[in-house]
């Protein structure tokens, strides 16, 4: 994570909806007008798995080609990023 990041306390974090979690196969993510600009996906090392810009408000994560094990999603915001955890079985 860049030094320069910002981070969104808890009473500020947009509504997304990210399900199912855990997730087998298909992890599927709904942001809404949240403000959300782009959506990355690191694995427990912090290796860069995927990233996503948001032009739409749904996304569709394949996590079968994913080991099994723990991920975070970063979202990016014009306030700064919030992290979500995930878990792939």
């Amino acid at each position: 994570v860049p030094e320069d990041t910002t981070y969104i306390s808890c009473s500020k974090l947009p509504t997304i909806v990210i399900y199912p979690n855990p997730t087998s196969d298909i992890l599927k993510i709904n942001i809404g007008n949240t403000g959300v600009t782009n959506i990355t996906l690191f694995s427990l090392l912090g290796e860069k798995i995927q990233e996503i810009e948001t032009k739409n408000t749904y996304f569709e994560i394949i996590m079968t080609k994913y080991s099994k094990g723990i991920y975070f999603l970063h979202f990016k915001t014009t306030q700064g990023v919030f992290i979500k955890k995930i878990m792939k079985i």
